[in-house]
């Protein structure tokens, strides 16, 4: 990473520049069952010829202009990527010889920008601010899924090569007509489509969709250092422009298949309290809900896009901020949610995958010059794996601390460990039906979990010029 920057956030600029490359080995998730038996260790895969490749580089640009007219921010960037996935989810299922490995690729180039004007006013004789902005992005995508055996080409699936674009449209105020009251609110329009040309013929097309997504809040206080909030507001979510032009499955290449809709609308609204009323603590407890018109699933074996049911989200989120002293901060950020489908099916109503709990803590201790050092922890609660919940994770609970030295000469020296306690727990865990040699035909089902990773270590030097 290379980056170069004059003046501050709202009178000057940067250029950034960014590179990546890498290669690795048997990354997928393994089945339960077969570390139990021995057949694989935690670290280790059924199909040892599964990874990949990627590469990325990037190019990015900020500018903020400040005057009497408000402030003026500009940016943009360029990425060029590449990716390569070889993935063997259900190893003999499908092709008991040459087994179900798939070769999934992806060449891109992303090209976007945002222009964003801030104008202070008055409202009522005192100070208010409205913000008007656009955003827009160019995507030249070739995607590609084949069958594979030990990385060797078996057949295609399918090819596609898709050009989308993106345009959005934004404005906010906000204004305090009393001492006591604060208002905002906002409107945002967004353009997405594109055209999808595939080796199928059946499946190129073109698909577009605009959406409007209005936002206000209102904020009653401060007092004794406490407010009180509501917040609503509405957004959306896109989903993959094949499946939104889509006429036959790539698998078969003959059965119809169900197209999804390009933009998925979100509601939600949040009810809180927000206070300092202690010296150093900033404090902020709220209750949500969230409404989802569909959770959307992209099968990549398959090479298809499977809509969901309607959901919706309803919990609450704790955050804490302490300073203790000048040198020791701790921080707490709790999120207790209850996820479930709206829509009726006798499969049940639970959303796979959705944690009941989030949390996050930590300590921080930094001098300045000198020692610093900090802790983390951060806990996932048990997720439900099928829709009728009868199947769950284990809980998630990860320790990371650094400890480090700053020099007078700029130089920093730094040590990190990750998983402090060589947690032997799940970043993620599916559960579905997969085949080892010898099973039966038709599978068994069975939790797959991908490991976290093992104790590491990592020592920085860091030069400040």
């Amino acid at each position: 990473m290379l980056r170069y920057s004059q003046g501050t956030a709202l009178d000057g600029f940067s250029l950034t520049g960014m590179g990546y490359t890498g290669r690795w080995d048997s990354t997928d998730q393994v089945p339960a069952r077969g570390v139990s038996a021995g057949i694989v260790d935690r670290f280790g895969a059924i199909d040892p010829t599964d990874g990949g490749r990627a590469q990325r580089a990037s190019l990015s640009g900020r500018y903020a202009a400040t005057s009497d007219w408000g402030t003026t921010r500009v940016s943009a960037y360029a990425i060029r990527s590449a990716l390569d996935l070889y993935n063997n989810f259900t190893y003999f299922l499908d092709d008991p010889i040459n087994g179900d490995q798939v070769h999934q690729t992806d060449r891109r180039w992303v090209l976007g920008g945002e222009v964003v004007q801030s104008i202070p006013w008055e409202a009522l004789g005192r100070a208010a601010e409205t913000r008007f902005g656009v955003q827009a992005r160019h995507d030249d995508i070739r995607l590609g899924l084949f069958r594979t055996a030990a990385r060797t080409a078996l057949s295609t699936v399918r090819q596609d090569a898709v050009r989308q674009d993106s345009v959005g449209f934004f404005t906010d105020s906000t204004v305090r007509p009393q001492d006591w009251l604060r208002l905002t609110g906002g409107l945002r329009a967004d353009w997405v489509g594109g055209q999808v040309r595939s080796d199928l013929a059946a499946n190129p097309g073109a698909a577009g969709a605009w959406i409007a997504s209005p936002k206000a809040g209102i904020a009653l206080g401060p007092w004794w250092a406490t407010e009180f909030f509501l917040n609503a507001g509405s957004g959306f979510h896109s989903n993959d422009l094949r499946g939104a032009a889509i006429q036959v499955e790539p698998a078969d290449r003959l059965s119809p298949a169900s197209r999804v809709p390009l933009l998925v609308r979100a509601k939600g609204a949040e009810i809180g309290v927000a206070t300092r009323a202690l010296p150093g603590l900033d404090s902020r407890l709220a209750a949500f809900v969230l409404d989802l018109g569909s959770e959307i699933l992209f099968l990549g074996d398959a090479g298809t896009t499977e809509p969901s049911r309607a959901s919706r989200r309803i919990g609450l989120e704790w955050t804490n901020r302490w300073q203790v002293s000048p040198a020791v901060a701790l921080d707490l950020d709790v999120a207790a949610t209850r996820a479930r489908f709206t829509e009726y099916d006798p499969a049940g109503s639970h959303v796979p995958g959705a944690p009941n709990l989030v949390l996050a803590a930590g300590a921080n201790w930094d001098e300045g010059l000198g020692w610093f050092g900090a802790a983390r922890l951060r806990v996932f609660g048990p997720r439900p794996l099928t829709e009728d919940g009868q199947e769950r994770s284990r809980t998630t609970a990860l320790v990371n601390a650094r400890a480090g030295y700053r020099l007078e000469n700029g130089v920093t020296l730094r040590l990190d460990v990750f998983n402090l306690f060589n947690s032997k727990a799940s970043q993620i865990d599916y559960w579905y039906a997969s085949r080892l040699p010898g099973e039966p035909a038709a599978g068994v089902e069975d939790r797959h979990f991908h490991p976290v990773e093992p104790l590491a270590v990592r020592f920085t030097v860091a030069a400040s010029l």
